[in-house]
This record gives structure tokens, sequence and C-alpha cells, in this order.
């Protein structure tokens, strides 16, 4: 029989997962932690969002939460989103994003962006005025453009440290995560948000630059429902770590379809996809049950990772 849900709502935000040195200062991350889940929380407390998301009204408060804390993370260059997004091999930003409501599975995601300052909008504004699920590249920018988003010079989206991160791993004939101190700047990463409101739904949300050094044109998990982000009637899951693996796995798909098909917990899903189905070292999975439960897994040296209950406190984590 499964666990009867808890009262209120829940919120699980991520910075990225790969190999962070454990001798890194890691304040500038856990303070976008922090930042992200006070986003998602001013929306689920009832308080006027930071950033108002447009068309009004097209979506449930869990996706509305979601949503705000990942454009919080686009805004700090600490993170491999927005700007500070890694280098794709043609020495430019292509960015992606995707969002996904769970009681009805709807979703939108856009990829290949080099000007549209908050991917993850725009991924909504697929899901909300489009047929389609996913929009790419040129036409995607026209899209934003045409819906009134914020769109920045290619340029400005660069920074020197993915500058130097590209180079090195150019150099060792690369292509890198996020974290990865093989290549320089370890410390930045992909983000993503799952949340459970207090009405039950759960919803999820995810924005990345993907890979350092990947070729001009690569798409990742994080634009792929199910690969790298996935929502339904039980859970809200969101990825970060290698994305080809998490898309060869479906990975967070596999961990709903666990919970609906398999009758495991969340927390059984989680793990069982992250330690048996994943190879180690691939990455983690956050997410959130309709029953308001939580879960935070990698194989991976470390992921930065922030959680919230309304009937609790606050929980922050790096390293097992």
């Amino acid at each position: 029989m499964p666990p009867p849900a808890m009262p209120g709502w829940s919120v699980v935000v991520h910075g990225g997962a790969g190999k962070i040195s454990r001798s890194r200062d890691t304040a500038t991350d856990m303070d976008g932690m922090r930042a992200a889940l006070d986003c998602a929380v001013d929306v689920l407390e009832g308080r006027a969002p930071r950033r108002p998301l447009r068309p009004d009204g097209m979506r449930s408060q869990a996706l509305a939460a979601a949503i705000q804390a990942v454009m919080e993370l686009e805004d700090r260059p600490t993170f491999n989103a927005g700007k500070g997004s890694v280098l794709s091999d043609g020495g430019w930003v292509e960015m992606e994003a995707a969002v996904v409501e769970g009681w009805n599975r709807d979703s939108g995601a856009a990829c290949g962006l080099r000007s549209v300052r908050h991917a993850v909008e725009l991924a909504e504004i697929v899901r909300v005025t489009t047929p389609h699920t996913l929009i790419g590249f040129d036409d995607a920018e026209e899209l934003a453009k045409g819906k009134g988003l914020e769109v920045r010079a290619p340029e400005w989206f660069v920074v020197e440290a993915r500058v130097e991160q590209q180079r090195r791993a150019a150099e060792r004939g690369l292509v890198v995560v996020d974290r990865d101190e093989a290549a320089g700047r370890e410390g930045m990463g992909t983000v993503g948000a799952v949340v459970r409101d207090g009405e039950g739904r759960v919803a999820a949300a995810v924005s990345t630059g993907g890979r350092s050094n990947k070729m001009a044109g690569r798409v990742g998990d994080s634009a792929c429902v199910g690969a790298g982000v996935y929502a339904g009637p039980l859970a809200a899951v969101c990825g970060t770590g290698v994305g080809e693996a998490f898309v060869r796995h479906s990975a967070c798909a596999q961990v709903g379809f666990a919970m609906q098909y398999g009758k495991l917990s969340l927390q059984e899903a989680v793990r069982k996809v992250v330690y048996e189905e994943m190879d180690e070292g691939d990455g983690g999975i956050i997410a959130v049950g309709a029953d308001g439960s939580m879960s935070v897994e990698f194989n991976s040296l470390g992921m930065f990772w922030g959680k919230q209950h309304s009937e609790g406190g606050r929980e922050f984590g790096i390293w097992k």
C-alpha cells in the first residue's frame, strides 16, 4: 500500500552532478540553491513571482514554482544554464530546456538556443502556445522573439571560464559534462527543479547548456522528455549528468514507470535507476512524489541539491 500523502508542498532543486572536488569553494553554488528554493516557495505560498510568466493562468502552481526556480538559476553564471552555459566546438552556447505537467503529462521543450535569456521560459511557451512538444534552433529563436521573450546577443552568454573550459577540452579531444575537473571549471552545472504543490499536483523544469566542446547541433537529454525530465500522475523527475546516458536509459521516465507499473516507492524507483540501470559516474536524479515524498540520489562524486517541505526545514547537500 502506498504511503499516505503528506499535506502541503514539496520542492527539490539541483545545480548539476559530476566530479565536484571537496576542496573547492561551494558558497556561490549553495547560494544559488537557496535562492532557487526561495523563488519556488514564493509561488507555493501565494506571493507574487519574481519573474512574471506569460501567458498567465496556464499552468499548475507546481509548474509555475519549478519554472521560477530554474529561471533564477539561469541568471546565475555559476551554473551551466543561461548566461554562463558551456560552449560547443564552434565557440558559442546552444542551450535547451523542458517543462512537464504531471497531471496530464503536457510538456514543452526548446533546443539549440543562442540568444534566448531564459530557455525554460521558451519551453513553457512551446507547451502552452503551440501544438508541439519540441522546437529547436532558428525557428525556436524566432518563436521567442515573436512572443516577446527577452533575447540577448550570443556573446552575452559567454563567460571567460567557459571559454577556457572549452579550449582545454578541445586540446584533449574531450566532450565533457559541465562539472568535470579534467577540463577545468568543474564548479558549474545544469539546473532543474521538481515540485509538488498543495493540491498534490507535480511538475518538473530543467535547463542546460549541455556538454562542453560538444558538436554544434548536439541535442541532449534535457530537451528530451522522458530522458532528462519527466512528470506523471505519481511523480516529477529531473536528471543531471551525462546526457547521452539519460537518453539511452530513458532514465527519468523509468522512475515514473517503476512506480506506476512496478509499484515501487519514489525512493525505491529512483535508487533502482541511478544505481542499477545507469553506470557509475553518469550523474544524479531528483524527484518528488504526488504524496509529497522527495528523493535525491547520484552515482557521481557529487551533486548540488536543496529540498524543502512546507511542514519542515530545508536540507542541502553536495557529497555523500
